[in-house]
């Protein structure tokens, strides 16, 4: 598949693209084909946003638009190159979308290791009014509010995804929390979580996957990214006519990825 994404001046585009995502002046393209036997249109997409931007007067920026691969077959496999304005755009292993990164691999190291470096950074402030001796509970406050969401964010894109050394790779950056908000008082990660009233991140990251799945079960504008309840495709109403239809998965890669674990969730 081709992931592309670019600037694109909060204007819709009405072109022939196959699927486009957009979230103000962000635009992402995407193609899902066979990499053997399917030809790319991806090219002819872009130059046909090339001239709608033209007509519209407007100038893309081939700089800031780049090209993500996802390619798992084991044939050797050369993508073509894509350009704007004759200028070939840079293919990368990671792109940053919409605050979250997404690797070629579809691994979760890269927006793991983003969003514990800006949460670390952040704990300065910790130590800076652990100085001035604000009151734990206030401390408290502070990193639920500014440090925390950090750990958090997107979290039910990319929590089912993760291995066991990411989690505890996030769960450190709130240990690290706890033990200065806590500080000589400080025994151990469990009990300093017990006395804070402090949930661990990766029991915060479930419950808000659940959350999510709920919501979505119940949203009429995107409730279709669920698969039927097996009631609907059988039309019997046995006791589990109500769970909804589990997707059958050849891969650990899919089994784990979001939408499957949410199904999952629906169904317990």
């Amino acid at each position: 598949g081709f992931w592309f994404q670019n600037i694109f001046w909060k204007l819709e585009f009405h072109g022939p693209i196959p699927s486009r995502w957009k979230f103000v002046d962000d635009l992402n393209l995407l193609e899902v084909r066979h990499p053997i036997s399917a030809p790319s249109n991806m090219q002819k997409d872009l130059t046909d946003l090339e001239s709608w931007s033209n007509d519209s007067h407007m100038k893309l920026h081939p700089a800031k638009c780049k090209v993500l691969h996802i390619l798992f077959s084991k044939m050797p496999y050369v993508a073509p190159p894509l350009s704007i304005n004759g200028i070939e755009l840079q293919q990368v292993k990671r792109m940053k979308i919409l605050g979250v990164f997404l690797q070629a691999n579809l691994r979760w190291n890269s927006h793991v290791d983003s969003v514990c470096c800006k949460s670390s950074q952040h704990l300065f402030l910790l130590r800076k009014l652990k100085h001035f001796h604000i009151a734990p509970e206030d401390l408290v406050t502070v990193y639920v509010s500014y440090i925390r969401p950090v750990l958090e964010y997107a979290a039910p894109v990319w929590h089912s995804g993760l291995t066991t050394e990411l989690s505890n790779k996030i769960e450190r950056v709130q240990r690290r929390a706890v033990r200065i908000i806590m500080g000589a008082k400080y025994t151990s990660y469990t009990e300093g979580c017990s006395y804070l009233g402090l949930p661990t991140l990766q029991s915060r990251r479930l419950h808000l996957t659940k959350n999510f799945a709920n919501s979505l079960r119940q949203s009429d504008q995107f409730q279709h990214f669920l698969p039927p309840a097996r009631g609907v495709i059988s039309g019997r109403q046995t006791r589990s006519s109500y769970k909804l239809d589990t997707p059958r998965s050849r891969t650990d890669r899919y089994r784990n990825s979001a939408l499957p674990f949410i199904i999952r969730l629906l169904n317990m």
